[in-house]
């Protein structure tokens, strides 16, 4: 018997295409324009970002479903940081 995965769902860290204009920003939505591009059937893609700044999504993402967390920068990281340890 054959279980069908698809659609997969990702959840994606959009902090970078929000809040940067360097090389983490382009590839992170370059990543999330590929996975729409290419994978738009077998994938579930939602963002998520840290709204401290008032800034927004690159135009070419403001249509996929996204979650922003109004939290400030430091609780935001220290939240991150914490994570990573359990």
């Amino acid at each position: 018997m054959s279980i069908n995965r698809f659609p997969l769902s990702i959840i994606l860290d959009a902090g970078p295409a929000v809040h940067q204009s360097a090389g983490l920003s382009r590839y992170t939505t370059r990543l999330a324009e590929a996975l729409l591009a290419h994978q738009r059937d077998r994938v579930d893609l939602h963002l998520f970002y840290n709204a401290h700044s008032g800034h927004e999504l690159p135009p070419s993402l403001r249509n996929v479903p996204h979650h922003s967390v109004p939290m400030s920068q430091i609780r935001w990281r220290m939240t991150a940081y914490g994570s990573q340890l359990t």
